[in-house]
């Protein structure tokens, strides 16, 4: 009787075949998600790209005064900051 009981526990307890089908199809899932993140994120890169390039085309003036306005101060800070690391050696004549 002890038996008979102990054999249907063990039956109904999940070995490792069925825990590795599990985490397989689990892996499977989360790969599938993963795949349609990339997809959304490309899409949404691709749709952010293409409207900055209409803004750009419909507002060109606008768009090289900002790159001017942009460019200029890190120009320069880019400059004095390059200028500083190099030592200079001095000029013996």
């Amino acid at each position: 009787m002890a038996t008979a009981a102990f054999e249907k526990f063990a039956c109904e307890t999940p070995d490792i075949h069925d825990a590795a089908k599990h985490t397989m199809r689990n892996v499977a899932h989360f790969a599938h998600e993963a795949r349609a993140l990339k997809t959304q994120a490309v899409d949404a890169f691709e749709d952010g790209v293409a409207d900055a390039a209409l803004r750009i085309k419909r507002e060109p003036f606008k768009f090289v005064g900002f790159a001017f306005a942009v460019g200029v101060p890190v120009g320069v800070a880019l400059g004095w900051a390059f200028s500083r690391l190099v030592k200079r050696t001095p000029h013996t004549a």
